[in-house]
């Protein structure tokens, strides 16, 4: 199994860290690791490694073989892997029933691969639904909504979108800013950033 690097371009963060959306709740361990799922069948199959939370959820594509079964991947695994300065790449993690071993500059690194009492969340039928309600997109850079809450001094957030023609939000306008537990009356405003059309 590998996770693909993105071609360069703009975008500031060419390693993806799918661990980031998985919990630290160890009472809630199904959670705790990323989750390779295959889905479709013949060509049309494609391969995923999902994470959550509960309150993120993250899809990436994957490329697989053909005998890596699906299930847990490791996190530490997946960090050994992940592209480096002189690897732009990354290493190669080969997936059996209950390891998951990356061989890196005469490192092997082999962890079992967790099992769980309890299925992992249906994550790709959340994903179909919400595109299929998608109304509208904003592009913002995440750099800016985070320096935003960080001149808050908010580590939770509401936005709020201007409404435009056609009582839709406007993607032209600034994205309203303020604190979730809001006291006084601080706000910021993001403007959002040009950015190509998302592939249809």
């Amino acid at each position: 199994m590998r996770v693909p690097t993105p071609p360069p371009g703009p975008d500031p963060f060419p390693k993806a860290e799918i661990e980031k959306a998985t919990s630290g709740d160890d009472m809630r361990p199904v959670l705790c690791e990323p989750y390779l799922r295959r889905e479709g069948k013949g060509k049309k199959q494609r391969a995923y490694l999902y994470a959550t939370d509960s309150y993120i959820l993250a899809r990436l594509p994957v490329e697989v073989e053909d005998d890596e079964p699906d299930g847990f991947v490791p996190t530490e695994v997946l960090k050994e892997a992940r592209p480096r300065r002189g690897d732009p790449l990354g290493a190669q993690v080969t997936l059996t029933e209950d390891k998951a071993i990356v061989e890196r500059n005469g490192r092997r690194l082999e962890v079992d691969r967790s099992k769980a009492d309890v299925a992992f969340p249906d994550c790709a039928a959340l994903i179909k639904g919400a595109e299929k309600r998608q109304e509208f997109s904003v592009t913002l850079n995440v750099d800016y909504l985070h320096d935003a809450a960080k001149a808050l001094g908010a580590r939770q957030i509401r936005l709020s979108f201007i409404e435009g023609d056609e009582k839709r939000p406007s993607t032209l306008q600034p994205v309203i800013v303020e604190p979730v537990y809001k006291h006084d009356d601080r706000i910021a405003l993001v403007m959002p950033i040009r950015a190509p059309e998302p592939p249809k």
